[in-house]
């Protein structure tokens, strides 16, 4: 069994690269700029710390599935519940790191748009797809994985 099944939803990444660019083309039309003059670089600075952050966290989940021997894509069945690394601090690492580089990349673009657009995306994310996801853990793992929700946030 996987977790999608019946229901089909773009992969992960590619939602956050949507509203990216749906931001960004709106951007385009209506220009709104976050800060502007000296704050630019301020801003750009800290929008590349986040960049960062948020592709570290990533790569630290990633490892974390390869070195458990199990499938990262949401298609194919888990074979272990992961609970190390980043997944101490957040159920959805990879989907936080998603989220800090996107606000990281609009910092460094200034473009207030994808804030927005961004919005829209973790609403996606907390009403479609990680539900999905949970309930597809609960029956595969049962009570571990109750447990571990208990412990551990969804975001952070």
């Amino acid at each position: 069994m996987n977790i999608q099944a019946s229901q089909k939803t773009p992969p992960p990444p590619l939602l956050y690269l949507g509203g990216f660019g749906i931001g960004w083309l709106i951007e385009q039309i209506l220009p709104i700029s976050i800060v502007s003059g000296n704050l630019k670089s301020v801003e750009a600075v800290i929008g590349w710390i986040l960049v960062v952050t948020g592709l570290m966290i990533m790569i630290t989940g990633l490892y974390k599935f390869k070195k458990a021997h199990t499938k990262i894509t949401p298609n194919l069945r888990a074979t272990q519940l992961i609970t190390t690394g980043p997944y101490r601090f957040s159920r959805n690492p990879l989907y936080t790191g998603w989220a800090v580089t996107y606000i990281g990349v609009i910092l460094v673009m200034n473009i207030l748009w994808c804030f927005f657009t961004l919005a829209v995306v973790l609403v996606i994310f907390n009403k479609v797809i990680i539900p999905r996801e949970e309930e597809y853990l609960r029956n595969e793992f049962g009570e571990s994985y109750l447990l571990y929700c208990k412990q551990v946030r969804r975001w952070l």
